[in-house]
């Protein structure tokens, strides 16, 4: 699964490409017909962005059933640079007629992992905290763990071991073990997409500045 982090990186790159070579194309009309080429250009390089950004989404997280219980959607967090923290993610479906508990998870990778969640502060910050007696799924229904909220927190971690799918196992306070795939996926495409931004902002600047003194 490679391929997902790879196409977050790819998807800014080849927009500023298409920018600044369709930009530079039209750099001898004049500063008003360059500014609007490269507002032309840059919609395209957004639409572009935001359509990899979308596939990226779209691509799904891993599934896995024992008994009557489904985790779907697992998948896990690329640490940012010099962290040792990561986070897994994903839906638990009880489709049994009785609570279950998810009460501890493993990877397959020295780490300790922990059930969290995330609260708002006295002053008004997040914090995660561990939950010990873990996350009650009910009969019947399902229990989401997503950024933000409830999670399954990876700490004293390599960060080389966060690398294409992750094999997630959950325990459940009946006895049962899953053990799904998780995709590691990064959160930095809004970042990038903002640096992006920025950059093409930088250039068309240039480039009138450059046919005004021309």
């Amino acid at each position: 699964m490679n391929h997902i982090r790879t196409g977050t990186l790819l998807a800014p790159l080849a927009a500023s490409a298409l920018v600044l070579s369709l930009a530079a194309c039209g750099s001898d009309d004049g500063a008003s017909d360059t500014a609007a080429e490269v507002t032309e250009t840059t919609a395209m390089a957004d639409d572009m962005a935001d359509d990899m950004a979308d596939d990226m989404a779209e691509m799904p997280g891993g599934e896995a059933t024992v008994g009557d219980i489904t985790v779907t959607d697992a998948w896990m967090r690329e640490p940012a640079e010099g962290q040792t923290r990561s986070a897994a993610y994903g839906t638990i479906i009880n489709d049994g007629d009785a609570d279950v508990t998810l009460a501890s998870a493993s990877v397959p990778f020295d780490a300790t992992v922990e059930i969290h969640e995330t609260i708002m502060s006295g002053d008004g910050s997040m914090q995660m905290q561990e939950v010990p007696e873990g996350f009650v799924v009910p009969a019947g229904g399902s229990f989401t763990l997503e950024p933000g909220g409830p999670h399954i927190m990876l700490i004293d971690i390599d960060p080389a071991d966060i690398t294409g799918t992750i094999d997630l196992t959950m325990v459940f306070d009946d006895g049962t073990e899953v053990t799904v795939g998780a995709p590691v996926r990064s959160l930095m495409m809004d970042d990038m997409d903002s640096d992006m931004d920025s950059d093409m902002e930088s250039d068309m600047d240039d480039e009138m500045t450059e046919n005004t003194e021309g």
